[in-house]
Formats: structure tokens, sequence, C-alpha cells
């Protein structure tokens, strides 16, 4: 009797898994995708769709259509909570799904709730990074709080998009 693989996010590090699923199915495995949603954001491409060599639609793969073309299942749902110890995974829905192995790539987001500021409306967000490339250059009054080498080298793209050039970007990663 086979195994039951979960994918928990259909994030960059998945992306072999989904493309092979049909090799774990074949061998009688069961492979399940649970995601807040259909598609997902291929993150190596981000620095180029943020310099504009992509665009944001070149970016996003269909995690649904990959999983269920190869015969996996795909639950549109959020985890919330996870036992271990009984091999579980609650989700928002009310729903139980059990694993054998589970594997985690949910991707990234930036708590803007957790922000003193009293108006957060001229902040974008560089992760999840589809969100910034929707508005990057819209006004070119963006500006950046980082804190890693991929946050400066995001504010240099910014830069260079909307003053045509890129000056003073230097950071420690």
């Amino acid at each position: 009797m086979g195994k039951h693989l979960v994918l928990v996010g259909g994030g960059h590090a998945h992306l072999t898994v989904l493309f092979n699923t049909s090799h774990f199915v074949q061998r009688g495995h069961r492979v399940t995708l649970i995601g807040p949603t259909p598609y997902y954001n291929y993150s190596g491409m981000g620095p180029g769709m943020l310099s504009g060599i992509y665009q944001p639609r070149e970016v996003r793969f269909h995690g649904k259509k990959m999983m269920e073309d190869r015969g996996g299942i795909f639950v549109e749902d959020r985890v919330i909570r996870i036992n271990s110890n009984r091999r579980t995974l609650n989700l928002r829905s009310g729903k139980q799904i059990d694993y054998e192995v589970a594997s985690f790539n949910t991707g990234s987001e930036v708590p803007l709730k957790f922000l003193v500021s009293a108006s957060r409306e001229n902040i974008v967000p560089v992760k999840p990074v589809i969100n910034y490339g929707q508005r990057a250059g819209d006004s070119g009054e963006e500006e950046f709080c980082v804190g890693r080498a991929n946050g400066f080298f995001a504010e240099g793209l910014h830069r260079s998009k909307v003053h045509g050039k890129i000056s003073g970007v230097r950071g420690k990663g």
C-alpha cells in the first residue's frame, strides 16, 4: 500500500515534486497539494519581473492544473494546525487530512497589521513579490524597508525602473 505525500503550499521548493507527481502516483502513492489559491508565483523569476523582463503573468503557474493533470489531488484551503503525533493536518474549512509524509513551502508575507503607521496605503510589501510587481512604478514614491540582500536587490531594481539608474544600494546578506 502506498504512502500519502502532502505538499502544503506550491512554492518554489515544491516545483520538482509537482512536475513529477505522476511518477509517485504510478507507484501507488497519493500526492495532495494544499494551498489557498490554484495559482503560484515562481519566486526565482521575481527579480526579472521587478526589472521588467517578465510580466506578472509570466512568473505564475497553475499548481492545481499541474497536480490534477499528473494524477494528484488539489485542495484549496489553508492548514491551521499540525498534529505530528497523529500525522494529521487540520484545515481552515474544518476538514482534516492524514499524511505519512508532509512538506511545507508556503512562502512569506509581510504582516502589515503590526505596523504602527496610521496610513498603510503607500506601503508596498516586497513579499509576496507578485503584489509589488503589480504596483511597481505607479507613482515613483514607494519607500523600502529591507533587511536582507534580496530586499536591497529589489530596491535597486525599483530605483532602476523608476529613475533610470541605481545609486547607492548596498548591504550585507
